[in-house]
């Protein structure tokens, strides 16, 4: 094979596929797009009546899945070079970007703790002041002089209004932390089957009866239906 039709980088001019290595490309499309045409027009007609027919079309199901591994095959050969490139690249990238990453993780984390720190620090305030309004109200009243606690006092603080950089905004998303799942109501709990017990279980109740080629299942699972599906291998393997 030539350099030119596995070349896949040129830095100076950038270019990215050699017109050799493109033309091959249109050709293994053009001719496996064909075949599989020529594929499905073979077995259009196909039906099974007899056991020769069931014969028949186990060997069309085998030339069918050659024919599409022949052409994974194919196609990993002729893009392989292409897929060590780009992983490389998005290694290299992704290595490249981590530092960035990082930081804006770290610079999230110090932003949004001073921000909680100042929000907390208004509703400890509002807290603090109607602690001391009541309790003004509660000594005027032992002293025959109730007090009427102003309006903004029972009110809820007006928000921080903290400076922003220039260019940038914020919108709230309130998330969650399970701190005891024991507590959590049962209408913010799911259950879902344990499809890994219940696999398990399948598996564990196949047997071969005497005499037969192929395994039987006993195992029995309320609400599931267990059935099977009989699928070819070329003879000889396992």
């Amino acid at each position: 094979m030539s350099e030119e039709s596995t070349a896949l980088m040129v830095i100076d001019d950038r270019k990215v596929l050699s017109a050799v290595k493109a033309q091959d490309a249109i050709t293994l499309i053009q001719t496996t797009k064909q075949s599989a045409l020529d594929l499905a027009e073979k077995y259009a007609f196909l039906v099974i009546e007899t056991d020769e027919d069931l014969v028949q079309a186990e060997k069309a199901l085998l030339e069918v899945k050659k024919f599409q591994k022949t052409g994974e095959t194919e196609k990993k050969g002729w893009g392989e070079p292409l897929y060590t490139v780009k992983s490389a690249f998005d290694r290299f990238m992704r290595e490249s970007l981590e530092p960035a990453a990082t930081l804006e993780n770290a610079l999230n984390s110090i932003i949004q703790g001073y921000r909680r720190k100042k929000e907390q620090e208004r509703i400890d305030k509002a807290a603090e002041d109607r602690k001391r309004a009541e309790a003004a109200q509660r000594r005027a009243e032992k002293a025959g002089k109730p007090l009427s606690i102003p309006e903004p006092s029972l009110a809820s603080p007006p928000a921080v209004k903290l400076p922003k950089a220039e260019g940038i905004s914020y919108v709230r998303y309130w998330k969650y932390n399970i701190i005891d799942e024991s507590l959590i109501p049962d209408a913010f709990k799911m259950t879902v089957p344990n499809e890994a017990a219940i696999d398990a279980a399948v598996q564990g109740g196949k047997y071969i009866p005497a005499g037969e080629d192929m395994t039987q299942n006993r195992t029995k699972i309320p609400g599931v239906n267990i059935y099977y599906e009989d699928k070819p291998r070329p003879t000889g393997r396992r």
